[in-house]
């Protein structure tokens, strides 16, 4: 499909000239009235980047030998051609240095994935109640989600902005359900012992 936009009544290609306009226009081929709102990315032209080839007198790519060095790695100091420089922030890095921050851990910029403790000590309280084995189970569930809190707390590098109240959440509601399991164990052991003949002991 080419690229562009549409109209919604026919699915015909919209000429660009009818596009972030402040009024309707109408489609040239079936004349409904359409309004077409569009990034201005869809309009500015792309070019392809193409590194310069060097003479013998310059510096040469680390990656590609015939193209003309314009650029120097950050962290490792490679010659780069405009090809290979990649710029994250006020870095220009080299795809080699790039693979090898994305396995740092200390590196939150080339991040792409992390661990929430916080949702999955929610997680830990709420899904027992539901499936209804807190009951039997509640006790540990809540000692693990307390165990994820405390080490989450440190543990967790979010890679956008995020508070810790879901931690103290967690934490508050491990606390709650570990008691209220301690308590309704004791009642049904109160119960029992006072009351031994409507148990059948």
């Amino acid at each position: 499909m080419s690229a562009g936009a549409f109209c919604p009544i026919c699915h015909r290609l919209l000429a660009t000239s009818q596009w972030n306009l402040q009024d309707f226009t109408a489609c040239p081929n079936c004349q409904a009235p359409t309004r077409t709102l569009v990034f201005p990315a869809m309009v500015k032209p792309t070019s392809s980047v193409r590194p310069e080839p060097r003479n013998e007198t310059e510096a040469g790519c680390f990656f590609h030998n015939n193209s003309r060095a314009e650029n120097v790695c950050s962290s490792c100091g490679r010659f780069l051609c405009s090809l290979c420089t990649l710029t994250f922030g006020s870095q220009k890095l080299c795809p080699d240095c790039i693979y090898r921050r994305r396995r740092q851990s200390s590196e939150p910029l080339f991040r792409d994935q992390t661990v929430l403790f916080d949702n999955i000590a929610l997680l830990l309280l709420v899904v027992p109640v539901l499936c209804l084995v807190y009951i039997y189970l509640g006790l540990i569930f809540s000692g693990f989600a307390l165990a994820i809190v405390i080490i989450g707390w440190r543990q967790q590098r979010p890679l956008v902005p995020r508070s810790g109240y879901r931690f103290v959440l967690a934490a508050a509601l491990s606390v709650i359900e570990g008691v209220g399991w301690i308590a309704l164990v004791w009642l049904v052991v109160w119960l029992i012992q006072s009351h031994p003949t409507d148990f059948g002991l």
